[in-house]
C-alpha cells in the first residue's frame, strides 16, 4: 500500500511538471545576437517556466516565418520590416514580443576616408545588398542629409560587405550591423564611421522580434517570454558569466576556432546593450509609424 502512495504520488509529480515543447526558429545560425535565448537555456529559465526549447536553425531557403506557418516552429525571430511586409501581403502571424527593440544595420566608411556625415557621400559609391526596400530606405537617408540620390553611385554588392569595404571596390556600405562587422574591423586595427538610420531620417523599428501564429497559447507566449526576461537580464548582469556558459554549450556555434571565440566574445559584448529589458513590450506607436513610412516607400 506504501509502495502503491508512492507510486501514485510520483506519476502525479512527473504529469504536473511536464514540460510543454516548443520550436523555436531562429533569424539565422546560432550566434550573440541570440544571447538572452542561449541564457535563458544554460540557466535553466525555460525549464523553471514549463518550457523544454528546441532551437531551429535555418536551412536551404527556410525563414522562421514559414516555419511558423506550416507548423514546424512554434515562435520564431523574425526582422520587424520584413515581418510587416508578410502581414500585408496576408501570412498568417503576429508579433508576440521583442528581442533587440532599435535597428542594428547601418551605413559604414573607413575612419581612414575622411568622411564625417552622409553628405559627404557625394559622388562617392555605395554598396547594397541589392534589396529593393533597403535600396529606398538609403535613399531615404541620403535625401536626409540634403544629397539626391543621383548624386551617388549604388552598387549591388553580392560578396561580403566588409571585403568591399576593405577592397575599396565601394567606399561606403549599407546593411552592416553595428554590432558585428564594425567589431570584427576594430579587432583588426581596422576604425570605422558608423551613420545609423533611425538618425537620418528613418522610423526606429525593432531589429529582431519574436512571432508565432494567430493562435498561440497565450500562456506559451507569456512562459517564453519571462524566460527571455530572465534571459536578457542575466546577460547584462552577468556578461562574462553568460558568454563563458554559452560558449561551452555551444561550442560548435560560436567557438569552432580561437579566433572565431574572440570574435563572438567581443560581439557579445557589443550587443548585450541593445536586448529588450522588457520584451513583452510590443512598442505598437512605433511599429505604426514604421508601416507609414513603409508605405511611403512603396
Amino acid at each position: 500500500m506504501k509502495f502503491f502512495s508512492v507510486l501514485i504520488f510520483s506519476l502525479f509529480v512527473s504529469t504536473s511538471f511536464a514540460l510543454t515543447k516548443v520550436n523555436l526558429a531562429l533569424d539565422w545560425y546560432i550566434n550573440p545576437d541570440h544571447a538572452p535565448i542561449l541564457a535563458a537555456e544554460t540557466q535553466g529559465y525555460f525549464k523553471q517556466n514549463g518550457l523544454e526549447v528546441n532551437l531551429i536553425q535555418p536551412f536551404q531557403d527556410s525563414t522562421a516565418r514559414n516555419l511558423v506557418v506550416a507548423g514546424n516552429a512554434t515562435i520564431g525571430i523574425d526582422y520587424e520590416p520584413e515581418m510587416l511586409l508578410a502581414i500585408q501581403k496576408g501570412m498568417p502571424i503576429k508579433r508576440i514580443g521583442t528581442l533587440i527593440p532599435t535597428p542594428l544595420s547601418c551605413i559604414a566608411v573607413l575612419q581612414s576616408s575622411g568622411i564625417k556625415s552622409l553628405k559627404g557621400l557625394k559622388g562617392k559609391s555605395i554598396g547594397y545588398s541589392g534589396n529593393a526596400l533597403e535600396a529606398k530606405i538609403l535613399k531615404t537617408e541620403l535625401r536626409h542629409a540634403g544629397l539626391s540620390p543621383a548624386e551617388v553611385k549604388l552598387v549591388p554588392i553580392h560578396m561580403d560587405l566588409t571585403q568591399a569595404l576593405l577592397s575599396k571596390t565601394v567606399v561606403a556600405v549599407s546593411g552592416m550591423m553595428r554590432n558585428v562587422e564594425p567589431v570584427m574591423l576594430k579587432m583588426r586595427g581596422v576604425n570605422t564611421t558608423l551613420f545609423y538610420p533611425e538618425q537620418n531620417g528613418v522610423p526606429p523599428y525593432s531589429e529582431l522580434v519574436f512571432i508565432a501564429k494567430k493562435s498561440l497559447n497565450p500562456k506559451i507566449a507569456s512562459a517564453f517570454l519571462k524566460s527571455i526576461q530572465e534571459g536578457a537580464a542575466y546577460v547584462k548582469a552577468h556578461p562574462e558569466q553568460s558568454w563563458q556558459a554559452a560558449e561551452n554549450a555551444y561550442h560548435d556555434d560560436l567557438a569552432t576556432s580561437k579566433t572565431i571565440a574572440a570574435a563572438n566574445h567581443s560581439i557579445w559584448l557589443a550587443t548585450i546593450p541593445y536586448f529588450a529589458s522588457n520584451p513583452f513590450e510590443l512598442l505598437a506607436s512605433q511599429e505604426q509609424n514604421y508601416k507609414k513610412f513603409m508605405l511611403n516607400q512603396q
